[in-house]
């Protein structure tokens, strides 16, 4: 027995109800809701770390998270946190941390990760780029 009701497209509300006959269809749900369970756990158990894997480098000080060897501290996430604050300025500072980290530092580290030969490069020519641009030439 299911609920046809969109705002009500749940596991729960579809569920079978106990009543006449619903015990029966209960007992086969819930049956094969365990089965499903007993079915994953193998799959979730092979999902634990390997017993030669090395742990994790210690962080350098003043760091508070780590991305591969990326390391992000404090202040960055702070700094980041308040260029969001200046477009919701009545946001709340962990909010204003989760849009920084998740918009702004994750984006840019994963892209640091990426291609960390072709950032390299492309940091190399910056300054006479910058030079250039100074002097009103065009690149």
């Amino acid at each position: 027995m299911t609920c046809s009701h969109p705002a009500h497209a749940s596991a729960a509300h579809d569920a079978p109800r106990a009543g006449a006959g619903g015990r029966r269809a209960a007992t086969r749900w819930f049956a094969s809701a365990w089965r499903l369970c007993a079915g994953l756990l193998p799959f979730v158990a092979a999902c634990t770390r390997a017993p030669d894997a090395q742990p994790a480098p210690p962080a350098p000080p003043g760091a508070v998270m780590l991305l591969d060897d990326e390391a992000l501290d404090a202040a960055t996430i702070d700094a980041a946190a308040g260029v969001w604050a200046r477009l919701d300025p009545v946001a709340s500072l962990p909010h204003l941390r989760q849009l920084a980290l998740t918009n702004t530092l994750f984006p840019l580290l994963g892209a640091r990760l990426v291609d960390r030969a072709g950032r390299a490069e492309a940091l190399a020519g910056v300054p006479e780029a910058r030079a250039a641009l100074l002097a009103g030439e065009e690149a």
